[in-house]
């Protein structure tokens, strides 16, 4: 084509030594350019937004007791945090409740909230390390445990581990990378393929299996390197999942989760919110998508992360929040 010899090195120099280089190229490329460049401001800007508040307020939350007929809900990590935020307000959606966590004393004082607030469901615990590589012996009275369960609704993978540091990976202690690979990759994958099982035995009923990510899968910083790629490995093994047609009867759902109140935030990051709140509004996307963020809060900003009307406020929020803490969200 014609307009691609304006594209060698001389003529370029020479447009912008004697100030004619728009002159130098096509009009029907500046035209593209500009076309492609409004279209996808335009659509960071306004379409994107639009379709992500049709998501968080208009569109309806399905009845989840209805969707799934009942049954129990497992849940990872339900000590504290997010686990028993999803605890109480499953419980209070009529499930009943099965809680693992490593901590027994703390287990006992999360199943007697959740026992409290909610009288009519029956709640189980079970105290387990999944921070120990896998094996099927280790995990076998975890397994004999669910399958006298039967009848499993919903699985909440949420145990996790993160660990926030100067040291680049070279540095780190092994201890602690290693217990970020267990505990963030290997229960998740290990729940997931033994509840599937349980899962597909329910007949005509459908399931849910919830995994909890992070933004920190999308921001990576080089100061959280093992917590950022296994939140990564997250939503692309929930993504793959969901493709899978033998599992169309369960709803398959990734969490990119940004700040929420836990034990490694205490609500000092944009946009925190508590437990709770955040279990309840993340249902929502349950039957719809594959991969949400779960709170209105947290894809918005997300969206003012990425859209160029409002990145500068988002730089304002991060005055004086080290660089680090921010992308360790969760």
């Amino acid at each position: 084509m014609e307009y691609l010899q304006h594209f060698n090195p001389i003529t370029l120099y020479e447009g912008v030594r004697d100030g004619t280089l728009a002159d130098k190229f096509d009009k029907r490329i500046v035209s593209a350019l500009v076309l492609y460049f409004g279209a996808k401001l335009a659509y960071k800007a306004l379409v994107k937004p639009s379709c992500s508040f049709f998501k968080y307020f208009i569109r309806p939350q399905r009845n989840i007791y209805q969707r799934y007929g009942g049954g129990w809900a497992v849940i990872t990590g339900a000590s504290s945090g997010i686990g028993l935020g999803y605890a109480k307000t499953l419980a209070r959606q009529g499930f009943n409740i099965f809680m693992i966590s490593s901590n027994e004393a703390r287990l006992k004082i999360a199943q007697a909230q959740v026992k409290l607030e909610n009288p009519d469901v029956e709640v189980k615990i079970m105290e387990f390390n999944f921070n120990r590589p896998y094996t099927p012996e280790d995990y076998k009275p975890l397994y004999d445990t669910l399958d006298l369960l039967s009848d499993i609704a919903i699985l909440v993978n949420n145990v996790g581990y993160g660990y926030h540091s100067d040291k680049v990976l070279h540095l780190r202690d092994d201890a602690l990378v290693t217990s970020e690979f267990q505990l963030n990759i290997v229960p998740m994958i290990y729940m997931t393929k033994h509840c599937l099982g349980l899962m597909l035995e329910r007949k005509d009923k459908k399931s849910a299996i919830i995994s909890i990510s992070s933004i920190a899968s999308i921001f990576f910083s080089g100061s959280s390197t093992m917590y950022c790629c296994t939140k990564a490995f997250i939503v692309n093994f929930m993504n793959t999942l969901s493709q899978a047609p033998q599992y169309k009867n369960i709803d398959i759902l990734a969490l990119q989760t940004a700040s929420v109140e836990s034990n490694m935030n205490r609500g000092k990051m944009p946009m925190t919110v508590s437990p709770e709140e955040y279990s309840e509004k993340s249902l929502k996307h349950l039957g719809y998508e594959s991969l949400a963020f779960g709170h209105w809060k947290h894809g918005l900003l997300m969206h003012m992360a990425y859209n160029p009307i409002t990145i500068p406020y988002v730089i304002y929020s991060m005055i004086g929040v080290s660089l680090g803490s921010f992308f360790f969200i969760i």
